[in-house]
Formats: C-alpha cells, sequence, structure tokens
C-alpha cells in the first residue's frame, strides 16, 4: 500500500518533534491517527518519519494535523520566551507587495480545532485572555469553503500546509479576512501627497477635508494651473444627485456641461473656473479617480481610497 510520510511527530511525552530532532531513545507517534512511526534517515531521500497507508490516515490528513499543531506549538513557544513573535506574511492592501508583520502580543495561546458560536469549527484559534481574537484556517488540496468564509464570525487567514510545514518561520497568507495592513512605501507615498495637497489648498486659500470628501491632485485642462479636486461616498458619474455632506468644497458646482449637454456636480478649476469633467477625472490614466472604486462614509474606506489615489498619483 506504500507508506505515508510524516515530517513532525508527536512523541511519548505529547512533544511536537521535528524528523531532525528524533532519537532512538524515544517513540514517535502520526500527530493525525497516533500510528507508532518509523524514522527514516537515509542519505539519498529527504529525512522523514513514516508509517504504512490505511484506509483511517493520508498524507492530506497527516499534512493538515501536523500543521494546526505546529501553529499551535509555534505560538506556545513564543509565549513561553523560547522565540521571538511568529511572523506573518500578508499582501499590502494598494500594491500587494508582502508585508511582514508579527503576531500582537495580546494573542495569549493558540487552541487547535475550536468550535465557534455558528457551528463551524476553526483549524486554529488565536486566543486573548478571554476570548478568541482571531483563526487561521490551513489548506492542503481544499481551500476553505465560501460559504465558512462567508460565515465566520471571526477576522481569519489561510495558509497553505505544504508550504508552511517546508519553512515554519514564514507563516504566509494565501487569504486574508484580517483587517488590511499598508506597507511603509504606500504610506510614504500618501503622507507626501497630503503634505503637497496641504500646501496647494493652503495657496487657494481652501480647506482640506479630512474626512468624506476624498482629494486629488490635477493640473487643469485649460490654464494648466494646479488645483485640488474632490470625490465622496455614493458618486456616479455625471451625478445630479448633490452631496450633502458640509461644508461642501467650493470648487464642486452644479453646472451646465457643454459636453454631455445637462447639468451635473463637478469639480470646477479654482482659477479659470472650467469644468473638470467626470469622464477626465475618472476614466484617465494618471488622473486622481482613474479606476477608484469609492468605499462609504468611513475612516477606514477613507484611508483606503487615499492611499490608493496617491499611490496611482503623477504628482509625487
Amino acid at each position: 500500500m506504500g507508506e505515508i510520510k510524516v515530517p513532525w511527530a508527536i512523541n511519548d511525552h505529547g512533544k511536537l518533534t521535528e524528523i531532525n530532532n528524533a532519537t532512538k531513545d524515544d517513540n514517535y507517534y502520526c500527530p493525525s491517527c497516533k500510528t507508532s512511526l518509523i524514522i527514516r534517515k537515509g542519505k539519498i531521500n529527504v529525512h522523514h518519519y513514516a508509517h504504512k497507508a490505511c484506509d483511517y490516515c493520508s498524507q492530506e490528513t497527516v499534512i493538515h494535523k501536523t500543521a494546526k499543531f505546529l501553529l499551535q506549538k509555534i505560538v506556545s513557544d513564543w509565549k513561553n520566551g523560547l522565540t521571538k513573535a511568529p511572523k506573518i506574511f500578508r499582501e499590502c492592501q494598494i500594491c500587494l507587495s508582502s508585508v511582514e508583520q508579527p503576531l500582537p502580543d495580546k494573542v495569549q495561546s493558540a487552541e487547535v480545532e475550536v468550535k465557534l458560536e455558528n457551528g463551524f469549527i476553526v483549524d486554529v484559534a488565536l486566543m486573548g485572555s478571554r476570548k478568541i481574537l482571531a483563526g487561521i484556517e490551513v489548506k492542503v488540496t481544499h481551500e476553505i469553503s465560501s460559504e465558512k468564509a462567508e460565515l465566520m464570525p471571526i477576522p481569519f487567514i489561510e495558509i497553505d500546509g505544504n508550504v508552511f510545514l517546508e519553512n515554519p518561520n514564514e507563516i504566509v497568507v494565501i487569504l486574508d479576512k484580517f483587517n488590511p495592513v499598508t506597507c511603509n512605501e504606500c504610506k510614504e507615498k500618501l503622507r507626501k501627497y497630503v503634505k503637497r495637497a496641504k500646501k496647494i489648498a493652503k495657496d487657494l486659500n481652501i480647506d482640506l477635508p479630512s474626512s468624506f470628501y476624498r482629494f486629488g491632485i490635477t493640473s487643469c485642462w485649460k490654464c494648466k494651473k494646479e488645483i485640488l479636486v474632490f470625490t465622496w461616498p455614493n458618486h456616479s458619474l455625471f451625478s445630479k444627485n448633490e452631496p450633502l455632506k458640509k461644508p461642501k468644497p467650493q470648487s464642486i458646482r452644479f453646472e451646465y456641461s457643454n459636453t454631455i449637454k445637462t447639468k451635473y456636480w463637478v469639480n470646477c478649476c479654482t482659477f479659470c473656473e472650467s469644468i473638470q469633467g467626470d469622464y477626465y477625472l475618472y476614466n484617465r490614466s494618471g488622473e486622481p479617480f482613474w479606476s477608484l472604486d469609492i468605499g462609504g462614509d468611513n475612516r477606514e474606506d477613507y484611508y483606503h481610497d487615499m492611499l490608493t489615489i496617491a499611490y496611482q498619483s503623477e504628482f509625487i
């Protein structure tokens, strides 16, 4: 029937043991089915534990169980002062570059296969002092179901069990349902963008909004001067619905457009008062609102939209 390869085993003392730390003086068992294991340390093949294939255990269940127990061990070693905080590698919400994050200190422990309030079982629960803070799902051949992902009542990430067991020092995320993360480069772009926008606003003697109205830097198509333009939640192209949030930037007006032959709420140049058409601002590469999917009236969406505007800007 062949053999099942086991990368980590449980010893007589219940400790998860990597193959290179195995000794002849101890017994080792499969993390999945508890079958006694054989130590394979030949000169040709990669070192591993093994047991015969059987109906109640498989390579997939071994990888799945081992990855969960290893995650628990890594968190335990960290909280006991044996190692540094485990590193999670996520994607920046804007540029998609890799961002390294340590697990936060508020994580106190990790528990395997915890039942949640809605009946789903999370592979590994990251525990605070009194409650579940987040979860980690382990993929081997099948990713988390769409139903479970949608109904999961806690923040969670999914990792590839095979990849994790090859390098347990790095927890590489393949599905991210934690709060969004931003790389330092994108943060710095936003800082520079806001600094420049503040200078323009000061020169124009206007207030720069810090919520609701997203702002962009552009050059007026007619007079070529540098100006600020604005967009807002629920805005649609050529909208006739007035943005109701006060104070409204003075350069947003209900004006008639010769291009589309109707009035709509539009940005106007602070200098020459010419219309800065929606098509120009939203559908041309390099313009401030190009490809922007405007979020809602909340702090997180505002920050994300401003990061996006700064990231694609040609003015920094």
